[in-house]
């Protein structure tokens, strides 16, 4: 570990020094991101998470450590801009920074000024520099944390990497019992496990029904799904002439070609930031809005999961009638709870999907009835993992 983290940061020296240069110039310019906390006390919570996801996520935990640690202040890093501006609307959070790539001056400069009481990363965020530097000037704790199956050959090859990145948090707080397992496989005791659960449960709402708007929400969408949606709502469309369909593929870059997809089919297109709601497709043109487009829904489907991508988080549609395909190993234990108590409905291929949104829109039978109601209780029962992953920060001593 030494070593790889010496060769690690030798070749990252010169992004370093460039990243720093061009950084000071752009601040000069105005345009520079802050990748350092302006208002600091000492001794508090520093949270690390990617994007819109992980903030998330870690709302309900921050909630619950100001409760047993409200001397505590928290600061958030992300990665991305949509997730610094969802950090900076946790009214408990002290300040919001940028995190600085794992460059090690940049941390090092952080751990000083911050000095952390706890370092709390979320899900896979696996810096080396980050967690080698809390691990020897703080207590540093894995958050919600999983490993999907789909990157777990790389996890493997690479075991000798991640073994270590692992072993040095004080606790890992995971989601299910397959992620550790999973991190068992890589050869990392489990004496530091803990299985709290999903923080998303606790901090997702459960949605309306939505039952005025005819509109399909395809969210996530990846290369492949965006033409099996089109296809569906043609052909559902010829009965149902209001209809409408909302797409938001999985990244901005693709918005230019579901245009063009939705055009070669022969719909008008319109835009989510341009307020372009009319036209029979809309495309959805910004990050981290998927939330309010899932409140806008009749039907929803979760995106890369009718094509091998491992599916994504289809909690932030709870109370909809939920749709995915077969590939969702990402969210196996979740997808297993959510179908048992009727919540979603997970389909083999194009042709099923078709059926049952066909049939809803004929029929809408009893097993549709009463989503909002079985949410909520689905949530009341499998909530908690915010308290407990806090108290498991809060009062953990080092282990090992």
């Amino acid at each position: 570990m030494k070593f790889f983290l010496f060769l690690y940061n030798f070749l990252l020296l010169p992004f370093e020094l460039a990243f720093l240069l061009i950084n000071k110039w752009k601040r000069g310019k105005g345009r520079g991101r802050n990748y350092k906390p302006e208002r600091i006390t000492p001794g508090g919570i520093w949270i690390h998470a990617a994007s819109v996801g992980e903030v998330r996520a870690a709302e309900p935990l921050i909630k619950e450590l100001k409760k047993i640690a409200e001397d505590k202040p928290v600061y958030i890093s992300t990665l991305t801009p949509a997730g610094q501006e969802t950090a900076r609307n946790i009214k408990e959070v002290e300040d919001t920074f940028y995190y600085p790539f794992d460059l090690p001056i940049s941390v090092y400069y952080l751990f000083q000024r911050l000095r952390p009481w706890r370092v709390v990363v979320m899900e896979t965020e696996l810096w080396p520099n980050l967690i080698s530097m809390g691990k020897k000037r703080s207590r540093i704790f894995l958050a919600n944390g999983r490993l999907g199956i789909k990157k777990m050959p790389t996890y493997q090859k690479l075991h000798w990497l991640y073994r270590p990145l692992l072993q040095s948090f004080s606790a890992l707080c995971l989601q299910s019992r397959e992620d550790g397992e999973r991190i068992e496989s890589l050869g990392v005791g489990p004496d530091k496990f803990y299985f709290p659960g999903n923080l998303k449960l606790d901090g997702m709402e459960v949605l309306s029904r939505g039952e005025k708007e005819n509109i399909i929400v395809g969210g996530s969408t990846h290369p492949g799904e965006e033409e099996i949606l089109l296809d569906i709502f043609e052909n559902i469309r010829k009965e149902i002439p209001d209809l409408k369909l909302l797409l938001a593929p999985r990244h901005l870059d693709r918005v230019a070609d579901v245009v063009e997809l939705a055009e070669k089919k022969g719909f008008g297109s319109g835009f989510w930031s341009k307020n372009e709601l009319e036209s029979p497709v809309t495309i959805m043109d910004v990050m981290g809005r998927l939330v309010e487009i899932y409140s806008r829904a009749r039907l929803v489907f979760i995106g890369g999961s009718l094509v091998p991508k491992g599916g994504h988080n289809p909690l932030e549609a709870l109370g909809k009638p939920l749709f995915f395909g077969p590939y969702m190993e990402n969210w196996q234990e979740l997808v297993g709870l959510l179908c048992e108590a009727s919540l979603a409905f997970q389909v083999k291929n194009k042709e099923e999907l078709f059926n049952r949104w066909e049939k809803y829109f004929r029929e809408e039978g009893e097993e549709y009835h009463n989503l909002r109601q079985k949410a909520r209780e689905f949530k009341e029962k499998n909530a908690g993992s915010a308290r407990q992953t806090a108290t498991i920060i809060v009062q953990e001593k080092r282990k090992g």
